[in-house]
């Protein structure tokens, strides 16, 4: 059944949805205070050892999850209000925390030929209410999930998007173009999901936790980005939704380690200085428009250190594949490196819309990116001071990606792209970056 969007169906809509997933409650509730922590099989041994039931092997490359909530009427309930909450205001109004309270779930994979069931906590994720929507009147929403048993791909925190909310193949072309060239970008991938019986593909995104650093062999350190809450509280008293971006302050996303010792507040206290004074720099002359970050400020570093060389790279990178979103402040992550006193840039919704066959030409783009004199337009990082940066490094980067590397690391990811397609955008990231330059 489809609904419009009018009184009644406001009125009837939530109703219906409590009647439509209240059969499948009490039986999933039972069943998950009921499971184990490893999920064993029956056994057929007594005292005989049960075989993990992880999926860590390349072999066993998960693509496919399915998710159930013991309580789907208040989870479904919870979806809609967050919908239809405010909806006379304007398009791009913020989620209320309210929405995002964590409900618990089965997450449901097959791995060595086996089901595995495993407990985890989801909620709804995404700042604006594109992140929610009704298919065939059935809520959706992207989703933050956090693994209390059991992981996909060696993964315990990660974001399920709704395609479009990150711009479908682009998001994953980029995130994994950034990982490809040696900078820190989440895991992204598509991936089937069946949430409440309810099909459709969603956006596998790692968050920036733990395994994400473990991953890119770095060592366990404070995960730092711009506290935004104040930024979206100002946002709901305006139709101008791009404002306010100057109003954000730093904040530990890893808040838990720093508890650890006194070791780790100490380091911690280093990353949120560092980051204080760039982000004060860039908006101490500003309130509504993003200025681009001094990277003097986040890496305490000379010009031919791997770090400010990555740090340049990711920059240009950003510019060239037309990624700008993500260095609005509200978008950044960092890792803060304790050993070299520097903050080193994580990808994080940049989007791009380089697969995108209808876009402004480059030239156009940055003219677009860049005006000033309207609030609905970032100030963004165009005007590039050429002492900043090491243009002859991103040059010799880009020429020496491989193609058909690169090409089998998207398939594994759920994107086909072809050989050609790879080059062309390759060649043209290396003539943005020849123009900047």
């Amino acid at each position: 059944m489809k609904f419009n969007i009018n009184l009644s169906s406001l009125i009837l809509l939530p109703f219906i949805l409590l009647f439509i997933f209240a059969f499948r409650t009490r039986q999933i509730s039972d069943e998950y205070n009921q499971i184990s922590e490893l999920n064993p099989n029956e056994k057929l041994v007594e005292d005989a050892i049960d075989p993990p039931c992880e999926n860590l092997q390349e072999r066993n490359y998960i693509s496919k999850l399915k998710i159930e909530t013991p309580q789907s009427r208040k989870w479904q309930f919870n979806i809609i209000k967050g919908y239809i909450d405010n909806l006379s205001e304007f398009d791009n109004v913020s989620i209320k925390d309210k929405y995002k309270k964590r409900f618990d779930a089965f997450i449901y994979y097959k791995t060595n030929e086996k089901t595995c069931k495993n407990k985890s906590r989801i909620r709804i994720s995404g700042d604006i209410r594109d992140h929610i929507k009704l298919v065939d009147g059935t809520p959706v929403s992207s989703l933050d999930v956090t693994m209390k048993t059991g992981n996909i791909n060696g993964i315990r925190r990660f974001k399920l998007f709704l395609p479009r909310t990150r711009g479908g193949d682009n998001e994953v072309f980029i995130a994994n173009l950034f990982s490809e060239f040696g900078l820190i970008s989440p895991r992204t991938m598509f991936m089937d999901v069946e949430i409440n019986n309810f099909k459709h593909k969603m956006i596998f995104q790692e968050k920036l936790a733990k395994e994400l650093v473990e991953f890119n062999k770095l060592r366990e350190s404070s995960l730092i980005k711009a506290n935004e809450s104040l930024m979206w509280q100002l946002r709901r008293k305006t139709d101008k939704s791009s404002i306010f971006n100057s109003y954000v302050y730093p904040s530990i996303i890893n808040n838990k380690w720093l508890s650890k010792g006194e070791e780790n507040l100490k380091i911690g206290i280093k990353a949120l200085n560092l980051f204080s004074t760039a982000l004060n720099d860039a908006s101490k002359d500003y309130i509504h428009y993003d200025i681009p970050l001094n990277i003097s400020l986040l890496n305490n570093t000379n010009k031919n250190h791997k770090i400010f060389k990555d740090h340049s790279f990711f920059d240009l990178l950003s510019i060239a594949s037309r990624s700008l979103h993500g260095h609005f402040k509200h978008n950044l992550r960092y890792y803060y490196d304790p050993f070299h006193d520097s903050l080193r840039p994580v990808y994080y919704d940049g989007g791009s819309d380089i697969l995108d066959s209808r876009k402004l030409p480059f030239i156009e783009f940055l003219e677009y990116e860049g005006k000033t004199n309207n609030d609905d337009k970032h100030l963004a990082m165009l005007t590039i001071n050429n002492d900043n940066y090491d243009f002859p490094d991103a040059i010799k980067r880009i020429n020496n990606l491989n193609i058909i590397s690169f090409k089998n690391k998207l398939k594994k990811s759920g994107l086909i792209i072809s050989e050609e397609q790879i080059s062309n955008i390759k060649e043209k990231l290396l003539d943005n970056i020849n123009y900047l330059y």
